[in-house]
C-alpha cells in the first residue's frame, strides 16, 4: 500500500514537471528544507504481560527536520496581469524525534559493602527515559494567497504522511547513590512504598528489563512505537515571503501543522527556479 502511494505521488510530480516548458514562469520547481519543533499528542505505555515496570509518558515534544522537492503553479487574477495566488505541492522526507523523562519511586535494594560484604539496604533513586524516532514520507499540498499585492502570502493546505520507520526506546536509570547499580546490587528485595508490600526483585525489575546498556541503565523496551499511525493526515496554516534573485525565488516560510497525534511548528526555506 505504501509503495503504491509513493509511486503514484512520484508519477504525478514528474507529469507536472513535463507539462510546463522552461519558458513558462507560471510554473516553478525546486527544493525545500525545514526545521520542525513538534508535540506528540498520545500516551506511551507498555502493555506487554510481563512488563511489570511500565511508566506512562504524556505530551512528549522534540525536534526534527525535512527536505525534498517542491513545485508551484501561479494563478493570475481575472485580468491576467497580476499574480494573486498559487497552488503548490511537496514531496518530503521527514524525521521527527522526541525525548521524555520521568522520576520513578525510590527503589530500596540490597548492597553488600566491602570488606565484610554485609548486606545493607540502600535507597536507589531512578528515572525513566524514552526516545521516539519517526521517519516519514510526506506528500503535501498548499494554496497560497498574496497579502495586499505584496511578496507576503498566507498558506493554507495539508499533507499525507506515510510512516516508513519508527522506534521506541525506553530505559530505567539508577542515578543515585553512586554504589547503586545493576551489577553489584543483588536486588534481593523491592518495596512498593505506596503499599508497603514486599516483592521479589526477579518478578519486578529483572523481568521488565530486556537488556542492560551499562551497570546503571536497563532497557525496558526497544521496538515499535505503541499504537503508531502508519498513515497520518495534517492541516497546514502558515505564511511565506518571496525574494526574487536573478532566475531564482527564495521563499522563507513558517507554518503550523495540526494532526491527530502529531502537531509541529516548522521553519523552512524553498528555493524555486
Amino acid at each position: 500500500m505504501k509503495k503504491h502511494i509513493l509511486l503514484i505521488a512520484s508519477f504525478l510530480l514528474l507529469a507536472v514537471f513535463n507539462l510546463f516548458s522552461e519558458e513558462d514562469k507560471s510554473f516553478l520547481y525546486g527544493i525545500s528544507g525545514k526545521y520542525n519543533n513538534y508535540k506528540y499528542n498520545n500516551t506511551i505505555h507498555l502493555d506487554a504481560n510481563n512488563q511489570i515496570i511500565s511508566p506512562t509518558f504524556d505530551n512528549l515534544s522534540g525536534n526534527g527536520f525535512s527536505f525534498g522537492l517542491t513545485a508551484r503553479l501561479s494563478i493570475p487574477s481575472l485580468s491576467g496581469s497580476v499574480i494573486k495566488s498559487s497552488i503548490s505541492g511537496t514531496l518530503n522526507y521527514l524525521q521527527l524525534q522526541a525525548k521524555g523523562e520521568l522520576t520513578g519511586e525510590p527503589y530500596p535494594t540490597i548492597y553488600k559493602f566491602p570488606p565484610n560484604y554485609f548486606p545493607t539496604m540502600i535507597v536507589s533513586l531512578i528515572t525513566y527515559n524514552i526516545n521516539l524516532n519517526y521517519n516519514i514520507i510526506d506528500l503535501g499540498f498548499c494554496y497560497s494567497a498574496k497579502l495586499f499585492n505584496s511578496n507576503f502570502s498566507v498558506d493554507l493546505g495539508g499533507s499525507i504522511g506515510i510512516l516508513i520507520k519508527n522506534r521506541c526506546l525506553m530505559s530505567m536509570n539508577l542515578y543515585s547513590p553512586g554504589m547503586s547499580d545493576f551489577v553489584r546490587n543483588t536486588w534481593e528485595s523491592y518495596i512498593r512504598l505506596d503499599t508497603l508490600t514486599l516483592h521479589n526483585s526477579d518478578s519486578i525489575a529483572r523481568k521488565s528489563i530486556i537488556r542492560y546498556n551499562d551497570i546503571k541503565t536497563g532497557i525496558l523496551a526497544d521496538g515499535k512505537i505503541p499504537n503508531v499511525e502508519t498513515v497520518s493526515l495534517s492541516f497546514l496554516l502558515g505564511i511565506r515571503y518571496d525574494i526574487k534573485i536573478s532566475k531564482f525565488i527564495l521563499s522563507p516560510n513558517i507554518g503550523y501543522n495540526y494532526g491527530n497525534k502529531i502537531n509541529y511548528l516548522n521553519f523552512g526555506m524553498d528555493v524555486l527556479y
